[in-house]
């Protein structure tokens, strides 16, 4: 059923080696494999996806070209908009930035991963709970 995130089996690109961590909103879906590749798939009209471009809707995982050389190591997804965090704890948003919420200090909505430049200056930053806060998520081991 386009448009609607529905319950069943999800063909996967061959590239999709084991799932460590998924991330469902009520709009998409963001997925992270054991190479830290991340996939995304649902409803795109605001960008949440992250592929560069505003889409209706997305029926299979698609790699984030933008996000393969980042070692990313958790993701997360919200209404209308995805998160996601490296190995050295950069944290990237993308999607709907309604009342400043990517935290790039505007309103606007961005279709490609940008980075929240206004985390670097903290320390101790602990990504991870941030993450967990954003929208159901479901880690996967084999």
């Amino acid at each position: 059923m386009a448009g609607f995130l529905v319950y069943g089996r999800v063909d996967v690109p061959k590239d999709f080696s084991l799932c460590l961590q998924v991330s469902v909103s009520n709009t998409h879906i963001v997925a992270l494999t054991s190479n830290l590749i991340v996939f995304t798939w649902g409803e795109g009209r605001r960008g949440q996806l992250g592929h560069g471009e505003l889409e209706s809707w997305r029926s299979r995982p698609h790699c984030v070209e933008a996000l393969k050389t980042k070692s990313i190591t958790h993701v997360g997804a919200g209404d209308g908009f995805s998160v996601f965090t490296s190995d050295n704890g950069l944290v990237m948003t993308c999607g709907d930035g309604s009342f400043g919420a990517l935290g790039h200090g505007d309103w606007h909505g961005c279709a490609t991963p940008k980075l929240v430049e206004s985390l670097l200056s903290v320390r101790n930053f602990a990504p991870s709970g941030l993450i967990q806060f954003i929208g159901m998520s479901v880690c996967c081991s084999g």
